[in-house]
């Protein structure tokens, strides 16, 4: 399982050293994707084939469902080195806004790469909200 928030840096090359503890989960590749909320989704590769196939099966007759397609189609193979690193292509660190200090994000099957300033103002905004977002939550019927 993937979880847990670490703070990292990206060099220069727009290289990023993963957690140490989610490498051998990930294997020596990862696929990089654009995220909807301008971060960037890391996926080991059988969790990304799996979303592939979900997103596969659906009714490409609906524009939504061929614009997902597309989305999930618009990703980078990225060995994992032997130091722990990735190399995030330039398309995606401008996508997400990475350019030094950054925050990864464990979601279970996946890992988020996200602009530290923005994950930490996020991350507040969340907690101010929390009531609300209870209440919500509730009427959706999950319960603690």
């Amino acid at each position: 399982m993937l979880r847990g928030w670490y703070e990292h840096t990206v060099d220069d090359k727009g290289r990023l050293s993963l957690p140490a503890r989610h490498r051998e989960k990930l294997g020596d590749v990862v696929i990089l994707l654009p995220g909807w909320d301008k971060q960037v989704v890391v996926y080991p590769p059988d969790t990304y084939e799996r979303l592939v196939e979900q997103v596969s099966s659906m009714n490409q007759l609906l524009p939504e469902v061929r614009e997902l397609l597309r989305a999930v189609h618009r990703m980078a193979d990225c060995s994992i080195d032997k130091s722990g690193r990735i190399l995030i292509p330039a398309w995606l660190r401008d996508h997400a806004s990475l350019e030094s200090n950054v925050v990864i994000q464990g979601l279970t099957d996946r890992l988020e790469i996200w602009n530290a300033e923005k994950w930490h103002k996020g991350s507040e905004q969340a907690l101010d909200q929390s009531s609300a977002t209870a209440a919500r939550l509730a009427e959706l019927g999950y319960r603690l």
